[in-house]
């Protein structure tokens, strides 16, 4: 048995050669689905790149924002919140065009990968005819090493190819290019008509349209990225990004912000999507990263002088408080939530002594200002506490992509209190989402409604019924 090896799992090079190379262009999808003609799309691409002798020259990934559900994310690892800021394919289409440009497309049960790539390019005006030539190396194992079930971990388990990040798409290709430097190098499939035709019709093919003459860098986005985002934005750090010079606002504005602040922490969550928006507010009015903070600090002090109205804070509504600090950027103890792990006083707002996120314990202190309102706010309690969407029997909700139940169930659960589900519409109330960054028509159509979307998980203490 050969031994090859062990795949690197360094972040990947960006980098892509012109269309001038010769070689080979092993390339790896993930994709929403089996059919591109049915409708599914690209998620990410894997290419690596190896020169006639299978030298690998170079290599690049990025994620792809597919304008729909992500598909099967248990299998490919990928969610809606990863490709919310990764490229469309059109904005990559030059890219993947120019590496396939004279050189070999090279696959793991290559139709498969074909037909996308057929499918996408042609779609993005980059491809002039319906069929693309390429080698199969799932085709070569079947032939040369007479294995009953040929899959690519199969046969990396066979070759000593180990291949840590199984369906990510640029390490399926670097382990696919291990695989066709084995054929090359220790067989004699590079000496068969099929592999010569393969690579005499690669070289001579016409098809691709390069619609960039100058070859510019494409904008990529790999899983790293979106990890590495959805970290800053998860711990407050997205508000030091608010750039401007104006510290306050006038009263109407400052209402819009704090209904936005409401609608987007409806379900305790703050998806990317809506910390883009939040954003986007703070960019359009000039709004310095202070002046936000002072406003979420604000914010926060309204949600806890709501919550301690009747004279106790109840375990529900620190927790709301606590979910709300943390997305905001906000410590607790700047509005007098109690540190994590400490008892809720009943008839006080302060800080009581405690450990709070793994800390030494916190002494009583007097929140910073301001702490309450000014008097030229909008004085207004937040409709973040008890259930925000009150649903009668007739309105109408939407599901879309459920994961943690089936749309059965939802129908029951709804259909019980006589709310009916259908599709998206006007009078739709709220949008129930597998994932709350789904790109999918219903999710999208809802955002442009201003129809609230929500997780599953959100249903039980967001939605209550009149009946």
């Amino acid at each position: 048995m050969h031994t090859a090896r062990a795949v690197p799992t360094s972040p990947a090079t960006r980098t892509y050669s012109s269309a001038q190379t010769s070689g080979y262009a092993v390339i790896d999808l993930e994709t929403t689905g089996f059919s591109h003609r049915k409708g599914d799309r690209i998620v990410e691409i894997g290419v690596v790149k190896l020169d006639p002798e299978g030298n690998i020259v170079g290599e690049w990934e990025t994620l792809v924002n597919p304008r729909r559900d992500v598909g099967a994310s248990h299998i490919h690892g990928i969610t809606a919140s990863d490709v919310v800021g990764a490229p469309v394919f059109d904005e990559v289409a030059d890219a993947l065009a120019s590496e396939l440009a004279g050189s070999v497309f090279v696959a793991h049960n290559a139709g498969f990968d074909a037909q996308f790539v057929v499918g996408e390019l042609g779609s993005a005006g980059r491809l002039n005819t319906n069929s693309i030539p390429y080698l199969d190396t799932m085709m070569l194992a079947k032939s040369f090493l007479r294995m009953p079930r040929v899959k690519l971990d199969l046969v990396c388990a066979e070759l000593g190819i180990v291949n840590e990040h199984a369906h990510c798409a640029l390490a399926d290709a670097r382990a696919t290019a291990e695989v066709l430097q084995f054929f090359l190098r220790h067989t004699s499939a590079q000496g068969t008509t099929t592999w010569a035709d393969v690579v005499a019709e690669s070289r001579s093919f016409s098809g691709y349209q390069i619609l960039d003459a100058q070859g510019a860098q494409p904008r990529l986005w790999s899983r790293a990225d979106a990890q590495a985002t959805r970290r800053a934005l998860h711990d407050g750090s997205w508000v030091s990004r608010a750039v401007g010079d104006r510290e306050n606002l006038d009263d109407a504005d400052i209402a819009e912000y704090f209904e936005l602040l409401d609608r987007v922490l409806l379900d305790r969550k703050l998806t990317v999507l809506e910390q883009r928006e939040l954003l986007a507010f703070s960019e359009r009015h000039g709004l310095s990263a202070e002046g936000l903070a002072r406003l979420h600090q604000q914010y926060l002090a309204i949600l806890v002088a709501a919550a301690n109205a009747d004279g106790v804070i109840t375990a529900d509504e620190e927790a709301i408080i606590r979910a709300a600090s943390s997305y905001l950027g906000v410590a607790p103890d700047r509005v007098g939530v109690v540190p994590d792990g400490v008892g809720v006083t009943p008839g006080r707002v302060g800080v009581t002594p405690g450990r709070h996120a793994g800390t030494a314990p916190v002494a009583p202190t007097t929140p910073a200002e301001p702490t309450t309102p000014s008097s030229s706010a909008p004085q207004f309690s937040s409709a973040l506490f008890g259930s925000q969407i009150v649903l009668q029997p007739g309105d109408r909700v939407t599901v879309t992509g459920p994961k943690k139940y089936s749309h059965d169930y939802w129908n029951g659960y709804f259909g019980g209190h006589g709310v009916n589900v259908a599709g998206i519409a006007k009078a739709t109330k709220v949008l129930i989402a597998g994932n709350p960054d789904s790109m999918s028509g219903k999710a999208k159509k809802a955002r442009e409604y201003g129809i609230p979307v929500i997780g599953e998980d959100a249903v039980a203490h967001v939605i209550s019924f009149a009946d």
